[in-house]
């Protein structure tokens, strides 16, 4: 009886350090597994932050660009819509006037010298751009 009792002893001593191994196994992988998914969405949050980083770059400089626009324009305002030429006393023209160095070009006077119907056509030149082709005749398109 002793022996028997001994061997079922021995027996469950080596049981439970298989259940011991196959257990710290199993939390191993289980580790290895939620590091590579923190790994995963670690790598996912630098990609969105670097994509964030550009689209608000690309925003602040368009910002730029309007703003500096606008600031010409503010500048240059008695020249902007003024048909009249020598505005001022150095010899400088409003841009819509009829000079050589005109700026603004109507886009009706554009069709008419090109041969163009602005209320079927379609094409890249910027007459073009306005949506309501009844009005592309009154639009300007700056030539400069």
């Amino acid at each position: 009886m002793k022996d028997a009792n001994r061997r079922s002893e021995i027996k469950t001593a080596y049981q439970s350090g298989v259940v011991t191994t196959f257990t710290g196994v199993m939390i191993l992988v289980l580790l290895t597994l939620m590091m590579f998914f923190a790994i995963r969405v670690g790598v996912m949050e630098q990609r969105v932050s670097g994509n964030e980083m550009r689209q608000k770059q690309a925003f602040h400089t368009a910002e730029a660009g309007i703003n500096h626009a606008k600031e010409f324009i503010r500048a240059n305002v008695k020249f902007v819509a003024s048909p009249n030429e020598d505005v001022e006393t150095d010899g400088d023209d409003g841009w819509l006037a009829a000079t050589a160095d005109r700026r603004w070009e109507q886009c009706s006077v554009w069709a008419a010298a090109n041969g163009k119907n602005l209320l079927t056509g379609q094409g890249t030149h910027p007459c073009f751009g306005e949506s309501n082709p009844a009005q592309r005749a009154n639009s300007f398109y700056y030539t400069h």
